[in-house]
C-alpha cells in the first residue's frame, strides 16, 4: 500500500483525528525510507539516542517493517480470561 493509500485507508474516530492519522504515517513512511535507504542504524543512534549496544545486530536493522495500525476484523472480539476468584 502506498503513502497516499493509507492516509485514507483508516477513518476519524473518538480516539484519533485526521491531523493525528496524517502525521503517524507520514512518520512511519519517513521510517521506511530511511530503512530502505540502510540508514536507520543513524536514526536510531543519532536522533532517537539509543546505544549502538541496545540495537542488537546491526545487519538485521534493515528488516524492519514499520506498520502504523492494524484492522481487527469482523467478528466479536470481546476479551476473555481465565479470571479465578
Amino acid at each position: 500500500m502506498s503513502f497516499f493509500e493509507r492516509l485514507f485507508a483508516f477513518r476519524q474516530n473518538e480516539f484519533r483525528t485526521p491531523l493525528e492519522d496524517f502525521l503517524t504515517e507520514l512518520f512511519a513512511e519517513w521510517l521506511r525510507q530511511v530503512t530502505l535507504a540502510g540508514r536507520i542504524s543513524e536514526v536510531l543512534t543519532d536522533l532517537f539516542k539509543l546505544a549502538p549496544a541496545q540495537l542488537g545486530e546491526l545487519s538485521k536493522l534493515n528488516s524492519i517493517i514499520w506498520e502504523t495500525q492494524h484492522v481487527i476484523g469482523p467478528g466479536d472480539h470481546r476479551a476473555e480470561g481465565n479470571a479465578q476468584t
